[in-house]
């Protein structure tokens, strides 16, 4: 069985949830000045990138990560390259849209045209961190009178 590790990299200028502090990336000590070693410090809040919710994120007295089995983080995922298919535009599909994922034809189905998709405001992840652009998004996608 192949492992694949579908996490986002940790970098610096990387969208954080709004609110969160930043990454912040900076050289401790360095050989060049005199340091026995090139040490680096990171800084960044907990809800950084790929992450998981410790059970005492939501409940008062609930225990930390340490409780949490690595076998419980390990499953099947599916992530979805979509290619030259929306010419280059990067877009961000809500998971009520997908309908069924059929592994062996390694298509996805969405309840959306090709048009709606192509058409649709196109993702920037420096704006997603404001409500105004999320809820655009997902205005986008689903109105009142929504299917």
């Amino acid at each position: 069985m192949a492992i694949h590790d579908i996490t986002v990299p940790i970098q610096v200028d990387m969208p954080i949830y709004a609110g969160d502090p930043d990454v912040e990336l900076e050289r401790a000590s360095s050989i060049a000045d005199g340091g026995h070693a090139n040490v680096s410090k990171l800084s960044m809040g907990v809800h950084t990138g790929t992450h998981v919710d410790a059970p005492v994120h939501f409940i008062e007295g609930a225990p930390g990560m340490e409780s949490v089995s690595l076998d419980a983080l390990c499953g099947p995922a599916v992530v979805v390259d979509t290619g030259p298919w929306i010419f280059g535009k990067k877009v961000m599909l809500p998971a009520a849209v997908i309908q069924r994922v059929d592994l062996d034809s390694q298509t996805v189905v969405v309840d959306r045209s090709k048009d709606e998709i192509k058409n649709s405001p196109e993702f920037d992840e420096d704006a997603y961190q404001e409500e105004g652009y999320r809820s655009q998004l997902g205005s986008y996608y689903y109105s009142d009178t929504d299917r």
